[in-house]
């Protein structure tokens, strides 16, 4: 078993509920917001590298949250990268409230809105896969009724 599906699994993820899902473009550049408060809180001896963040809805008010993937990097080696993934939630006076998905490891592919959470499809490696390059992909269902 991958392990991302075995965090899927332990976690409680299913496959993907068979409701109408709606594509989420990637925003590109992602807003100084979101940058600022990574580098703000990025860990000692690391500094971010690229930060991705998609439009969505996580609390069925409408437009105004963002699933944001963030690229790390080492100040000391610059070429190993981790990634962090957050859930901004939108708050009334156009601030955010971010939220750490520790679980979500691997890199996004494409996100797909569902009524009640958001289908990840993440980049995985296959046997063969050089470290730079996963050529899989696979799915999981994030339950937006935490955050």
């Amino acid at each position: 078993m991958k392990p991302a599906i075995l965090t899927a699994a332990l976690l409680g993820w299913g496959s993907t509920p068979p409701a109408l899902a709606q594509d989420i473009p990637l925003i590109e550049p992602a807003s100084s917001v979101f940058v600022d408060y990574l580098t703000t809180y990025a860990p000692p001896g690391e500094f971010v590298d690229l930060v991705r963040a998609w439009p969505i809805d996580a609390d069925g008010r409408g437009p105004g949250d963002y699933l944001v993937q963030s690229a790390y990097s080492s100040r000391d080696t610059g070429n190993a990268y981790w990634l962090r993934h957050f859930i901004f939630l939108g708050r009334s006076d156009g601030t955010f409230q971010p939220a750490e998905i520790p679980e979500i490891v691997s890199g996004i592919k494409a996100v797909r809105q569902q009524p009640d959470g958001l289908t990840l499809v993440l980049y995985e490696y296959l046997d063969g896969d050089s470290r730079c390059c996963p050529s899989g992909t696979s799915e999981v269902y994030l339950d937006l009724s935490r955050f």
